[in-house]
């Protein structure tokens, strides 16, 4: 929930990537240790069901908003490709000019 606020507040469209697609990565991590909890018995069947629909929910937040940026970047003109992560692979190019 951190790299979102904290992407939240970046300016520049590559630093709020780089933040929701680590909060990306967190809310799944977050997945695997509800499915943990679960399977050793500290969360009730309902409290991970509960869990996994949010976590599915800000993981779909979080795609939309992501895409949401790479639509922005392309249509300023700087959609060079990606990496299939959302990082754009015209940087050299960008520096060079």
């Amino acid at each position: 929930m951190l790299n979102i606020a904290e992407g939240a507040g970046k300016i520049s469209a590559a630093d709020k990537r780089r933040y929701y697609l680590s909060a990306r990565g967190s809310a799944t991590e977050s997945a695997a240790l509800l499915d943990v909890l679960a399977l050793v018995k500290l969360a009730t069947e309902s409290d991970h069901r509960t869990g996994n629909e949010l976590l599915i929910r800000i993981v779909s937040m979080l795609a939309s908003w992501l895409e949401a940026l790479r639509n922005a970047d392309i249509g300023h003109g700087h959609g060079h490709g990606t990496d299939g992560h959302g990082y754009g692979h015209g940087r050299a190019r960008a520096r060079a000019r």
